[in-house]
């Protein structure tokens, strides 16, 4: 939390001229939240090193990166809309409901597939996932999963 010893130190250098500037890495989670960083989860790490936190020697022991194939992200998509993950609970707000109501028309498989290939070239980060409603919603299958 910001009110941490360690967060406080860490931050000291940002707001005190003469603060003592501390060499490590604290993540905290906001005290004062909007909805869209509470459904995220939202942590910030503030890094008092003069380098990217990607650069650090140690930087495996705290960061973790997932590459994911393209041939995976549709598949990927999928089970996440399964979880109940979609743009509009990562994305609260007004924009994104629309976008995802809009997906949930009627349309030929051709056609998803058409908007799906333009939304891969030019999407942005915050809109990269369509959602492809099934109607109705296929019955829960126990944990099964299909590889």
């Amino acid at each position: 939390m910001p009110e941490e010893p360690e967060s406080l130190a860490a931050m000291a250098p940002a707001f005190e001229k003469h603060a003592k500037e501390e060499k490590y890495v604290v993540a905290v989670r906001p005290s004062e939240v909007d909805v869209r960083l509470m459904v995220q989860l939202t942590v910030f790490s503030l890094n008092g090193y003069d380098q990217p936190l990607d650069d650090l020697d140690d930087s495996d022991k705290f960061l973790m990166k997932c590459r994911i194939n393209k041939e995976s992200k549709k598949t990927l998509r999928e089970e996440l809309k399964h979880l109940g993950i979609r743009l509009s609970s990562m994305f609260p707000d007004l924009d994104h409901l629309a976008e995802e109501t809009r997906r949930l028309a009627f349309r030929s498989e051709e056609s998803e597939e058409a908007e799906e290939a333009d939304q891969s070239e030019a999407a942005t980060p915050a809109r990269n996932a369509p959602v492809k409603p099934t109607w109705p919603a296929p019955p829960s299958r126990g944990g099964e999963r299909s590889t």
